[in-house]
């Protein structure tokens, strides 16, 4: 019998492997090119609970010296997979192996453990930062230079897989001080990022955002590359992104666009005739601002202008309403692929790719408040409904990812897979800033589309330096650990 620490008490690993057993039946799929986040919290919580289904004869086991660390990186894989408002205190106990009263003794709520992990992500990205300006006064080459930055972030980021998830699903979760120091030091980070890799030009600050998008991406979906080799591909990534340049639109192709969403979208202010239009409106200005399980009802109508017992002529209840919501972008997206695909019958497999990606920016421009909701509000969806809607979802991947293969022969399916995800990921996440699209316009659009083509078709698969074909990461790469150890 192993001896008891006298500060925590242990639960039997029969009950821990118990527990990541009921994790471990999330489904895996795709939500807007990224993966469902409960399948990616199975394999954290496991790795970091060494589980087995092995009877084990001994009731406890000593304390290890990283049980913080432990609790933070089991908290971040739940609030993950299931919303920081679905976890107890007592679930991350029971991920971890310890009893909900010595979980108490390390974080006195779950509010205290979001931040230690949000923090702790954000400070492996300020860490690397630092790292390559010191060595910035000490080196004689600017290369080098910027490649030891993009892979020190490249690191950061798979070190730290959850934190794009969480700081953008989350953050509304943390004190008002928190938030805006989380927001303070995400704006650093961007122009330090700009400023280290000497980006100039009217577009320097919206490509700081996305490279970091691009960097933090693979907190999105599960990851099967070797970490290495994945590390390396977001690097080549982030030089595609540099390397790329708005293209210049002919009149056909803008006129085409106009015609697809310039119609259709509502000036700012201008109020919809239909009032079940203006309460979808109105419901996604909520959520963005505030998150589904914050809003209510009344909320949606007075933002609407309407009286709530109005909204039941139109919807049954919330639920409906974000359903319609997240219904309603990936239908658009599918009908603008299918009007781009049709446009492109007759050009080769390059041509159609580009005109897929053409479609995908306009609706996400079109619409920032449709992409918040769906990529932040996912969880709320009823079961039945995320399902059929990831199927959905699925297909529009399906046609970037079997267009690229057909473009690149240089590419395995895992490799493809990666740089669509990535494409996907860097428009989502630059549409969701507010002051980008209000301070770029049309350039945005075009430096977008310049950017998600060249991640796609430029990023390179081969490294300069390679030295060899293994290493220590070689193997599948393990879902992101948001707070264990460098």
């Amino acid at each position: 019998m192993a001896s008891v620490d006298a500060d925590e008490e242990e639960l039997p690993p029969s009950t821990r492997s118990r527990t990541c057993a009921a994790l471990s039946t999330g489904v895996a799929g795709m939500i807007l090119g990224r993966q469902d986040p409960r399948h990616i919290a199975a394999a954290t919580i496991a790795r970091g609970m060494d589980i087995t289904d092995q009877a084990v004869e001994h009731d406890v086991v000593r304390r290890p010296r990283d049980r913080k660390d432990v609790i933070a990186r089991n908290a971040a894989a739940l609030f993950a997979a299931d919303g920081f408002n679905a976890v107890r205190m007592g679930d991350i106990a029971a991920a971890t192996g310890i009893t909900a009263g010595a979980l108490y003794r390390h974080f006195r709520n779950k509010q205290e453990l979001l931040s230690e992990i949000v923090n702790t992500s954000q400070w492996r990205y300020l860490h690397a930062l630092e790292q390559a300006e010191t060595a910035a006064r000490a080196s004689a080459s600017r290369s080098d230079e910027k490649r030891a930055l993009l892979r020190g972030l490249a690191a950061a980021s798979l070190d730290s897989g959850h934190f794009a998830v969480l700081w953008q699903r989350e953050s509304r979760y943390l004190t008002d001080d928190d938030r805006a120091g989380l927001r303070a030091r995400l704006r650093s980070m961007a122009e330090r990022v700009v400023r280290q890799l000497d980006i100039h030009g009217a577009g320097a600050e919206s490509t700081g955002w996305i490279l970091i998008a691009v960097l933090s991406s693979p907190g999105h979906h599960v990851q099967s590359l070797p970490r290495l080799r994945l590390e390396r591909l977001l690097v080549n990534a982030c030089y595609s992104v540099l390397g790329s340049a708005p293209a210049a639109f002919d009149a056909d192709r803008v006129e085409d666009a106009r015609r697809a969403h310039g119609d259709r979208a509502e000036p700012a202010g201008s109020p919809l005739l239909s009032r079940r239009e203006q309460l979808l409106e109105a419901a996604a200005r909520q959520f963005q601002r505030l998150g589904y399980s914050a809003v209510g009802i009344n909320d949606i109508a007075a933002e609407a202008g309407m009286a709530g017992p109005a909204i039941y002529r139109h919807f049954g209840a919330k639920a409906e309403i974000l359903v319609a919501l997240v219904e309603r972008f990936h239908e658009w997206n599918v009908y603008e692929a299918r009007h781009a695909l049709r446009a492109a019958a007759s050009e080769d497999p390059e041509g159609q790719l580009r005109r897929l990606v053409h479609a995908y920016v306009t609706v996400a421009l079109a619409h920032p408040d449709l992409v918040a909701v769906v990529v932040t509000e996912w969880l709320d969806l009823p079961d039945p409904d995320r399902d059929r809607l990831q199927r959905l979802r699925n297909d529009l991947v399906a046609e970037w990812h079997e267009r690229l293969l057909c473009c690149r022969r240089d590419l395995d399916r895992q490799e493809a897979m990666l740089l669509v995800r990535t494409a996907m990921v860097a428009v989502e996440d630059t549409v969701r800033i507010p002051h980008l699209l209000t301070a770029n316009g049309p350039a945005l659009s075009r430096q977008l589309e310049a950017v998600a083509t060249s991640i796609l078709l430029r990023t390179p698969t081969t490294f300069e330096d390679d030295r060899t074909t293994t290493d220590e990461h070689s193997g599948d790469t393990p879902s992101p650990a948001p707070t264990g150890r460098s």
